[in-house]
Formats: C-alpha cells, sequence, structure tokens
C-alpha cells in the first residue's frame, strides 16, 4: 500500500517487535550517542526510548511504500514508562493529518505502543512531507 492512499482516520494494521541487544546496538551507532547512559544491552537494561519509536515505526511501514524524496519532518514522544531491552511490544498508527498543498502531502500519524500486558508505554505523533505522484517536485 501507498502511504498517500491513506486517508484521515485510517489505520496501519497492528505490528509487534522485540527490542533486541543488537538493534539498540545499531541505534546508539547511528545516533552517535556519547553521554554513556545506554552502556548496557543485555536484557532487562534501559532502552533509549526513541529507539523503541524508532522500530515500531519501522514494524509498521514495513508493508507501505513512500514515494522517493519522502522527509521525515517531526517526531514528538510522550513517554509513560521505562522500556527495556529484550522487551515485546505491540502498536498500531493511525492517520491524524493528511493535507495536501500544491506538490506535496503533509501527514501526521499517531503512535501508540504498549507492552506484553497491553500496558501503554509509549505514544507518539510522527510527520511526513511527501511528494504527490505526478508532481513537479523532486
Amino acid at each position: 500500500m501507498r502511504i498517500s492512499e491513506l486517508k484521515l482516520g485510517d489505520t496501519i494494521p497492528a505490528s509487534s517487535f522485540t527490542l533486541k541487544p543488537d538493534k539498540i546496538k545499531d541505534y546508539l551507532e547511528a545516533v552517535e550517542e556519547s553521554s554513556g547512559y545506554f552502556t548496557q544491552w543485555s536484557q532487562g537494561e534501559i532502552a533509549p526510548p526513541i529507539a523503541c519509536a524508532s522500530l515500531a515505526m519501522a514494524s509498521l511501514f514495513k508493508n507501505i511504500e513512500f514515494p522517493e524524496g519522502a522527509v521525515h519532518l517531526s517526531q514528538e514522544i510522550t513517554l509513560h514508562k521505562p522500556v527495556k531491552v529484550g522487551q515485546t511490544f505491540f502498536c498500531h498508527a493511525s492517520v491524524i493529518r493528511n493535507q495536501v498543498r500544491r506538490d506535496l502531502r503533509i501527514m501526521t500519524m499517531q503512535l501508540e505502543i504498549s507492552d506484553e500486558g497491553g500496558e501503554e508505554v509509549l505514544e507518539s505523533k510522527t510527520g511526513f512531507i511527501l511528494s504527490e505522484p505526478g508532481s513537479k517536485v523532486s
């Protein structure tokens, strides 16, 4: 499915993912984490909340086609409780903004992430700018 086909209020089917130590290590290297706060990648250690949000997006959007040149515009995260390495999470997303201006689509998705017990851990609003098919934007 193309992301531009989603309409206001549409939902992306629920997905699950696990915060595996190797994924946390990869994330910390990618963002060049230097504070030393998240140095433990073993089971049960606190993980970066943004890594959790990133893995949730990757899990949810794996079957969503983004147009070339899509830009991740914003990320707003509300953390309700710590996320830990080794935990499995369940997430779903819905479209809360979908506007077209000229040749660009501005879209915001609301992500809700829960732990194995069904308790909400994190919620996130993620914004994108997408070129419309057939537009002159490159």
